[in-house]
């Protein structure tokens, strides 16, 4: 500040200088004061005693000078030569018009105050800034770590305002966070399911291993290639089984176009028929016309066997009736409807399990409900 100060007062002198100068024509050794700041000088032994300790006689141009008496404590001076060979001297006491050194004080006082509040300021709001964006993600690392319990999954929550970026990494835990569960899910319900549908082929193996023992137990004639015939069926149902089962459990990559004809039905519904006259039920089917199904061909084999299973163990005596189009399927048994356990069977359990799962698979649409004389109709609706 005191540059600028003492810049402004020699722009200033030297412009009115020479006006002084020019205006007051003073006599050699002459001095006058134009006004209360400044006051002009002719000749060098016109000038105050304590200025010409400051300066040579032949000094020309601008200088300013402290001093430590009581009644100047700076001044400016600019002098000049006239042309006839007069110097002159005009001297500004700029002391009385600059700030003083208390003021200077006080005023650097203020800025640093003020510029220490500013940090301040600017600290504080940044750090509630700070603690503001990353609250959410401290909520979200507890939650994780002591909030929940190792098994639980459900999605993480956060009671505090979020930001549009913590929102988004919420986002994309919840859905990993989900994607486990359903990898957990259906990792336990290829468990229940495997048990469950190996249970016939096991019977079968089971059955056709005692009737070989018993007729070698007792040398009775037999038929050993009918039993392996039954043995290495089941086995390779088994097999079939097992890998479907592993299907539904593993994330959809893509999908097999199988086309639906008498042939296909033919297959799916001679597995059934063991049971079926086992359990003295006519079974039947109708296919309105071929056409072709977005689905594993062995997921749709074990949909479709599941809902005649159950149609015929509720359907002692009497009638199953499958029947497909490009809407979808239905299974339709006249047995004692969803009222009534089956007789020595599962029923309505793990086995419509499977089916609800398939078809969610595929986004289809399952529904079971009584008919209104008797038994009841499971219906699939592919997807449109």
């Amino acid at each position: 500040m005191h540059f600028a100060e003492d810049a402004n007062s020699a722009e200033r002198l030297k412009v009115n200088a020479p006006y002084y100068f020019k205006h007051y024509a003073l006599k050699p050794n002459e001095s006058k004061q134009v006004n209360p700041l400044t006051t002009i000088y002719a000749g060098y032994e016109a000038l105050p005693e304590s200025i010409r300790t400051k300066i040579s006689a032949d000094w020309l141009g601008y200088d300013s000078f402290y001093f430590n008496d009581v009644t100047v404590d700076e001044i400016a001076i600019y002098s000049v030569k006239t042309q006839d060979g007069t110097v002159m001297y005009a001297i500004e006491k700029v002391a009385q018009i600059e700030v003083s050194n208390l003021d200077m004080l006080m005023l650097m006082g203020l800025i640093v105050s003020v510029g220490l509040m500013t940090i301040i300021i600017v600290t504080y709001l940044s750090i509630r800034m700070t603690n503001r964006l990353s609250q959410p993600f401290i909520d979200i690392a507890e939650q994780l770590t002591h909030g929940h319990d190792v098994d639980d999954l459900s999605p993480v929550t956060t009671a505090k305002e979020t930001s549009f970026e913590s929102e988004l990494i919420l986002d994309s835990i919840n859905q990993y966070r989900k994607r486990i569960k359903n990898l957990i899910k259906r990792e336990q319900n290829f468990s229940r399911y495997i048990s469950h549908e190996l249970r016939t082929p096991m019977t079968v193996i089971k059955g056709s291993l005692s009737v070989l023992r018993k007729k070698v137990r007792t040398n009775q004639p037999f038929d050993m290639a009918a039993q392996t015939t039954r043995i290495d069926d089941a086995v390779l149902d088994m097999e079939k089984l097992t890998q479907a089962i592993l299907t539904l459990s593993r994330e959809q990559e893509y999908q097999q176009l199988v086309t639906i004809d008498q042939e296909l039905l033919a297959t799916l519904t001679d597995k059934c028929q063991m049971l079926a006259d086992k359990n003295k039920v006519t079974l039947s089917m109708s296919l309105s016309q071929t056409f072709t199904l977005p689905v594993e061909a062995n997921l749709l084999a074990v949909l479709t066997q599941n809902l005649l299973n159950n149609a015929i163990n509720c359907s002692i005596d009497g009638e199953v009736k499958l029947v497909i189009n490009t809407k979808g399927l239905s299974v339709i048994d006249n047995g004692v409807g969803l009222s009534a356990k089956p007789r020595g069977y599962e029923g309505f359990g793990i086995g419509l399990n499977i089916v609800r799962d398939i078809c969610q698979r595929y986004g289809w649409q399952f529904d079971l409900r009584d008919n209104e004389g008797a038994g009841c109709t499971a219906k699939v609706s592919f997807k449109p």
